[in-house]
């Protein structure tokens, strides 16, 4: 029997004891923001310290969103190989939603929805950090920031494409093959934390020196990734052909992914599931 409290019932609400549940959710929603302040503080350490060696360098300081953009893409692959194959395929009440009068379009819509916020997320976690040194030292106007908005919310698309695919084949291992399902996701953790090491050691203290590898690496980002390069110049240049393309080729991609996966979305689910 449900317990209540006097204004509860005065006021016709039936009031119940906190749940387990929901004492797990409120404690992960604190560690959640815990998550995000810590990590944001080292993405703005990093950001100024990238800024700090272009200013020596007299470099682009365009640099910055190049390397902070390409850390987003990549911490989106790492982080989606883990989640994201069994967030839209082998979610925990799959049989009961497909019993529902839904459309598979409308299923996989939404789990892919789930996925888009998760990584927007990780890349507003790096990215703003970055957007608020990036203003520090280089002299924006006011087109910028609906330009920087904008090109941040179509960063995660493409990554998330390729996570997602990658991320379906490992639960597909997952399912029939338990074992060597760990092992890959443990090789997965050590790939990761290998290339955080091999970043922060890199930082050597010489500042010259340091300016060298970060104008380097920013340029081979853009060089290496077209749609970097027109992230950068629409929002260091207010470029518009080069702000329609990311855009499109973004959108393009990710739509083209979704028709893809809700044509075949119930076939696909099977396969990744069976033993």
């Amino acid at each position: 029997k449900p317990a209540s409290s006097a204004p509860g019932l005065a006021l016709g609400w039936p009031v119940t004891p906190r749940s387990a549940a929901g004492r797990k959710t409120g404690l992960y929603s604190v560690l959640g923001i815990i998550g995000v302040i810590y990590f944001g503080g080292i993405s703005y350490m990093y950001s100024e310290m990238i800024a700090q060696a272009m200013l020596l360098a007299r470099g682009p300081m365009t640099a910055l969103l190049s390397i902070m953009m390409a850390a987003s893409c990549l911490l989106i692959l790492i982080t989606g190989l883990y989640s994201n194959g069994r967030i839209l395929f082998a979610f925990k009440d799959y049989d009961l939603v497909m019993s529902m009068p839904v459309s598979p379009l409308t299923v996989s819509a939404s789990r892919i929805a789930v996925i888009y916020i998760y990584e927007l997320l990780f890349t507003a976690v790096l990215m703003v950090p970055a957007f608020a040194v990036y203003l520090r030292h280089a002299e924006v106007s006011a087109l910028f920031y609906p330009v920087a908005l904008i090109c941040m919310l179509a960063v995660p698309l493409i990554p998330l494409i390729v996570s997602t695919a990658l991320g379906a084949l490992i639960t597909a291992v997952g399912f029939r093959a338990k074992r060597f399902g760990t092992a890959v996701n443990t090789l997965i953790t050590l790939a990761f934390i290998a290339v955080i090491l091999f970043f922060s050691m890199s930082m050597n203290s010489d500042a010259r020196y340091m300016a060298d590898r970060v104008g380097s690496l920013g340029g081979w980002v853009a060089s290496k990734y077209p749609p970097a390069a027109m992230f950068i110049k629409a929002v260091s240049e207010l470029h518009v052909p080069s702000l329609l393309a990311f855009l499109v080729i973004s959108a393009a991609a990710f739509l083209i992914f979704c028709l893809l996966i809700s044509r075949g979305y119930r076939r696909i689910c099977s396969r990744v599931t069976s033993p």
